[in-house]
């Protein structure tokens, strides 16, 4: 009953009938002119109206007209007398959601409200959904309070509403994806599709079908047609991400694309206009890729023409207790946590070090620590900092040991021991052999830090009377 619906027909017989079917699921009220169902329409505000087209006064043409200019989103489902396609055509073209011939079949009419229902709460939830993702994308969800990083916030309120191409250059992490869903959702195409495409994850054989869509029967295995990438973003934005690794034959075709703002699929002979945005982005240095012949040069040149740069966590680290506290929120919903913030020794130990993967990085050691934590712990501390930190294994020889200024060269060894040994599963010839000291020298080192007996012998030293307990 929360639907409401407006019937405006100037037969008194066909509104009564209506009106009494309907009322049984709708709210419905009744007008038997168009002046009359216009001044409804804005008290009763439908959301479905059910319009006749001949009518004195005002006919149905001119009452949709005026209907959609008051309601854009308000579904109007046409009644026409007869079968005539021309008016069909033109209820349609005037924004009708649908028509029905009289005599119609009070079931039909049901029907066909229900759809037009589904449709309204379907569009209803697009709308949200796109204000959903301007606000989450929106310029204040760039966590920043540095310097550095206004000038690159000045540059992209200039350029969110031009077509120009956007090149986006820095290194990997530090948020080229998001910068590009900022500039596309601030624009006047956030409500257009936003697509992006990873050119280095995709094959090669693959990436010019994927860009460019394919005709049925244009190669085997190809058996129906598909829009590429460029087709689908309509009228919205394609986001090429690391185009520095294109292969260099496709990049001939991208250019040509960009030139001639059309294409065509593979085996297609009909060129599609193209009236997508392009941005790109990549953390390839383009010039030393140019020079090695890796890069052509007018595709470069066609790409740099809004150039962002955008700096290495490292550069602005004042940012670095935003972006903590923005990913503890953000992980504290994902995980069910309550962490309030990070302990000021473990906040420091994060601010020394510098962050090769950028801001990415940040995120992902943050969701560690946060997945680690217990449901009771309200702070960041260091020995949460330890715990994620060991996580990080990626060979016994390129262990991560969490180091800070202050520590102790004592303390520094002790930990970097440690660390080797348990990578080597306690096996003291193969952690001597990857610190570069002898057995010897280890097992006193280990007496003098009391690691003696966390670790066991590997079974292969001849010096029984030195073993490592079990």
């Amino acid at each position: 009953m929360s639907h409401k619906i407006l019937v405006i027909d100037d037969d008194p017989f066909v509104t009564d009938m209506l009106d009494e079917f309907l009322s049984s699921y709708y709210k419905v009220k009744v007008a038997l002119s168009g002046n009359e169902g216009i001044k409804k329409l804005q008290s009763f505000k439908p959301d479905i109206v059910l319009l006749d087209i001949r009518m004195p006064e005002m006919d149905g043409f001119t009452a949709l007209s005026v209907i959609k200019k008051l309601d854009s989103e308000c579904k109007v489902i046409m009644i026409t007398a007869n079968q005539d396609a021309k008016s069909a055509v033109k209820c349609m073209k005037l924004g009708a959601y649908d028509y029905i011939v009289k005599p119609f079949d009070i079931d039909e009419i049901k029907i066909t409200i229900d759809r037009a229902i589904d449709s309204l709460e379907a569009s209803k939830k697009v709308l949200l959904l796109e204000e959903e993702l301007k606000e989450k994308y929106s310029f204040n969800k760039i966590v920043t309070c540095s310097k550095i990083m206004e000038p690159v916030l000045s540059l992209l309120q200039k350029i969110i509403n031009t077509d120009t191409i956007v090149l986006l250059r820095g290194e990997s992490g530090t948020g080229k994806e998001l910068i590009a869903r900022v500039i596309h959702f601030n624009s006047n195409r956030y409500n257009k599709p936003f697509i992006a495409v990873n050119t280095s994850a995709i094959p090669e054989t693959l990436l010019e079908s994927e860009l460019f869509g394919f005709e049925k029967g244009s190669f085997t295995g190809a058996i129906s047609s598909k829009p590429g990438k460029f087709e689908l973003a309509e009228d919205g934005t394609v986001f090429l991400d690391e185009i520095g690794t294109m292969p260099y034959n496709l990049q001939s075709k991208l250019l040509r694309v960009i030139q001639e703002k059309e294409f065509s699929r593979i085996g297609g002979t009909e060129p599609i206009k193209l009236n997508a945005r392009i941005i790109t982005a990549t953390n390839v240095n383009l010039e030393e890729a140019m020079e090695k012949n890796l890069f052509r040069k007018d595709l470069f040149y066609r790409l740099n023409v809004l150039p962002v740069f955008i700096p290495p966590l490292r550069e602005h680290k004042e940012d670095i207790p935003l972006l903590i506290t923005h990913f503890i929120e953000i992980m504290n919903k994902r995980f069910g946590r309550a962490i309030e913030n990070v302990e000021e020794r473990a906040l420091k130990i994060l601010m020394d070090y510098n962050w090769p993967g950028n801001v990415r990085e940040l995120e992902n050691f943050i969701e560690r620590v946060v997945v680690m934590s217990q449901a009771e712990d309200k702070y960041i501390t260091l020995k949460h900092i330890q715990e994620a930190m060991d996580l990080f294994t990626f060979s016994p020889k390129a262990r991560s040991v969490l180091l800070s200024v202050g520590d102790s060269i004592e303390e520094m060894e002790k930990r970097l021991i440690k660390a080797t040994l348990e990578e080597t599963d306690g096996k003291i010839i193969k952690a001597a052999e990857i610190l570069g000291i002898t057995r010897k020298t280890l097992r006193e080192k280990l007496k003098k830090f009391g690691l003696y007996t966390l670790f066991k012998d590997d079974g292969k030293d001849d010096d029984n009377a030195d073993r490592l307990a079990p």
